[in-house]
């Protein structure tokens, strides 16, 4: 009998487990396509060259990091350069896909893959001088 109690305990503990880590599998989820939806914004904003719309979606204890954990930017340099690269930039094109989504205590660390083609404008003749691609991969908490 004591046997088949402990079996019972540990079944019932498996359960728990499989319960809480559902869950948590669902939180996950949801922060994901929460975010997802965040990104999607900011990218919209950016399409429109809105530095102030972009940035409201941002805490200002935001950091990015590259995929390799070197540090990008913080929020008052994230403003800066949006300010400054805004008013040279005659159209950008954003995309943003959140790749991974980790949540511990009140902190969500989020791994993104981003691209953006940018097309900036040539300050003296005010005529569109270039365009730029690039993709990035970064993670930020």
């Amino acid at each position: 009998m004591k046997t088949t109690a402990f079996v019972r305990g540990i079944a019932l503990a498996s359960l728990c487990l499989l319960s809480l880590s559902s869950v948590l599998a669902d939180a996950t989820s949801d922060a994901k396509k929460a975010l997802q939806a965040i990104y999607a914004k900011i990218d919209a904003a950016a399409a429109k060259k809105d530095a102030k719309g972009m940035l409201s979606y941002l805490t200002t204890d935001y950091v990015s990091y590259s995929s390799k954990g070197v540090k990008l930017a913080d929020y008052n340099q994230s403003k800066a350069q949006a300010e400054i690269l805004f008013k040279q930039i005659q159209s950008v094109k954003a995309k943003t896909t959140v790749q991974k989504v980790t949540l511990k205590n009140n902190t969500a660390t989020v791994t993104t893959q981003q691209s953006a083609t940018i097309t900036l404008m040539n300050p003296q003749t005010k005529k569109r001088s270039e365009e730029h691609t690039s993709e990035l991969q970064s993670h930020s908490d």
